[in-house]
């Protein structure tokens, strides 16, 4: 039996008897990232995903047509809803916004559309759509129509552009606008994405604002 140290040497011990070990890390968008773990600590080898950044993608096969009041016309949700032309009708919705990829326009004849099709990923570039779907919005608004914003799942790129409309409309923070956001719908727009919300906070000069979402305006 080997002698264990009893003083702050043994942390030092403990890994020094580690066995190495090799395990895979799986992040929210699905890649993979292999990892060594020994003596030295955690050493990270590297993505050994399969698919590769470009067309990378999560199938969602779960069907959610539920979606987020934002204000009286505005809403947010998933590509499933997109599908359903009685509800949309319903819920009267004039206008729709739609981020999906593999996802063509359901109803080109019954909506006005305005595609952005963009991967999920954190590296892509959504703040510079962020201008052309307010100023859609804009147009729905002050028509009288009520627009849907919808991506595949409902999750990251729609709200992203939901809470960007939201600090342009009402100038409040991202924190406020996420906030507000997440009261309405369960939402987790990628870490990139949340990134380039804090740089069109600071691009509004409105960091450190008090002013809150009107959700009647």
């Amino acid at each position: 039996m080997p002698i264990v140290p009893a003083d702050e040497s043994l942390l030092i011990y403990a890994k020094s008897v580690l066995k190495p070990t090799t395990i895979h890390r799986t992040t929210h968008l699905g890649q993979v990232f292999e990892e060594k773990v020994g003596a030295a600590g955690i050493e990270t080898i590297g993505n050994v995903s399969t698919s590769s950044a470009d067309d990378f993608f999560v199938v969602n096969d779960r069907c959610d047509e539920s979606c987020g009041k934002l204000k009286p016309y505005l809403f947010v949700g998933s590509e499933d809803l997109s599908r359903n032309l009685e509800k949309m009708k319903e819920i009267g919705f004039t206008h729709i916004v739609n981020l999906a990829t593999y996802c063509p326009n359901s109803f080109p004849d019954n909506f006005t559309y305005l595609n952005v099709e963009i991967f999920d990923m954190p590296e892509k570039d959504i703040k510079q759509h962020f201008q052309k779907i307010i100023d859609f919005v804009e147009v729905c608004r002050n028509s009288g129509g009520c627009v849907y914003v919808h991506c595949n799942a409902g999750i990251s790129r729609a709200p992203t552009c939901c809470i960007a409309y939201l600090m342009w409309k009402d100038k409040v923070t991202k924190s406020v606008a996420f906030e507000y956001m997440r009261s309405k719908r369960w939402v987790l727009p990628n870490p990139g994405f949340m990134e380039q919300l804090d740089q069109f906070e600071k691009e509004l000069n409105q960091v450190g604002s008090t002013a809150a979402v009107d959700p009647e305006s």
